[in-house]
């Protein structure tokens, strides 16, 4: 693995296949063209993605839109509350958009809409550690049958 450092969170970004932002921030700033066609956006800290990016990218996942729709906090439970962005399975309202699929369903194989190789893909795991426990051991499991993946030292 090769490591590099950036200058400026965009400069990061843009240079990225997969980002995870694990920041504390309560601003959202990563814009939809700092993340490049056929990259993956995670955003953990749930507040970095800024509107364009939520709302712009060409596949939003979430872990739980329950969760998601109740937060009148983070930007993606704004947007839901506001009406810009309803649940998985629903229509997409006007300048809005829909969640693509739930992170189980993904997983599962029930989202079925190809994920092309230029789309930028945002996942955003709202949900509670517990969750995110038994996605992680999913994953695992299946890349572990698959003979996919690289045990790492520890």
């Amino acid at each position: 693995m090769t490591v590099a450092v950036a200058d400026c969170p965009e400069e990061a970004v843009s240079r990225a296949e997969l980002t995870f932002a694990v920041t504390t921030t309560t601003e959202p700033y990563v814009e939809l063209d700092w993340v490049p066609e056929g990259a993956t956006f995670v955003n953990v800290s749930l507040d970095d993605a800024a509107e364009s990016l939520l709302l712009g990218c060409d596949h939003l996942f979430v872990d739980d839109w329950r969760l998601v729709a109740e937060d009148d906090h983070r930007l993606l439970g704004v947007l839901a509350g506001e009406g810009r962005v309803t649940a998985p399975g629903t229509r997409a309202p006007d300048g809005g958009r829909s969640v693509d699929a739930a992170l189980p369903d993904l997983l599962a194989g029930a989202y079925r809409r190809q994920v092309g190789t230029r789309d930028r893909v945002v996942i955003n795991p709202f949900g509670m550690g517990e969750h995110d426990i038994a996605v992680a051991a999913a994953v695992h499991a299946r890349a572990a049958a698959l003979g996919l993946g690289t045990r790492l030292p520890h």
